[in-house]
């Protein structure tokens, strides 16, 4: 596409859910932008099933691929519930 394309996931915060979204947006995704996974801060706690939940998507999402990467610049704010989760494409 011509215009720059961003990517939000927040449905289902479930890891196996994510990661289908994943794979199935972030062909949609323009180089140098992103796909955005909302509440990462979630894993480990009792909002998301089995503790698996977005964080652990993004980071088997980011081991298969080469395409992105987690953009850390934004993590260095002091309070975010996307930690992680701004993935880049750079590729």
């Amino acid at each position: 596409p011509s215009s720059k394309v961003l990517v939000l996931l927040d449905s289902l915060h479930s890891k196996v859910h994510v990661l289908e979204e994943l794979e199935l947006y972030s062909p949609l995704v323009s180089k140098g932008s992103y796909i955005i996974v909302t509440d990462t801060h979630l894993d480990g706690t009792h909002w998301v099933s089995r503790k698996e939940g977005p964080l652990a998507a993004v980071n088997e999402f980011i081991a298969g691929t080469d395409e992105f990467e987690i953009d850390r610049q934004v993590d260095r704010y002091f309070i975010s519930a996307n930690i992680s989760g701004y993935l880049k494409r750079v590729e």
